[in-house]
């Protein structure tokens, strides 16, 4: 079996990080090496980084359309580090997100069924799609 470069040297960078945060950071910053690499790259990847979600936020970050925006997970990042320590772990408790895919909306339903999460909020404003999911316990 082969690896990318791009597949070693995030595995590297994760491996340092302290963090589920740490590991979230990295993943954002390093948004074009995660779309460089294939899916099962991604899906080995995800197993590697060890948090609930890392496959989600992998695929995300891979999507060039309707996908994760780093810039948006740094800012998740951001928000929670400057939290109090005890909700830390619930970082995806509430997570509002931009997509511009229309089968978002379904996408979007059939994943919190699948994780037990619940999507409050979805709206449709030009063209451009916004949801809030809370993570339920």
């Amino acid at each position: 079996m082969t690896v990318s470069k791009d597949f070693t040297a995030l595995l590297f960078e994760l491996e340092r990080a302290r963090s589920t945060l740490d590991k979230m950071q990295i993943l954002a910053r390093s948004w074009r090496s995660v779309r460089r690499l294939n899916q099962r790259e991604r899906i080995d990847l995800a197993r590697r980084v060890g948090f609930n979600g890392a496959e989600e936020v992998l695929e995300g970050l891979a999507s060039k359309k309707g996908g994760l925006a780093p810039a948006m997970l740094l800012d998740a990042v951001r928000k929670a580090r400057r939290a109090d320590p005890g909700e830390l772990e619930h970082l995806m408790h509430d997570i509002q997100n931009v997509a511009d895919d229309p089968a978002a909306e379904e996408d979007l339903k059939r994943f919190c069924k699948r994780t037990g999460h619940s999507l409050l909020k979805f709206e449709k404003n030009n063209g451009e799609f916004r949801f809030l999911i809370k993570k339920e316990k």
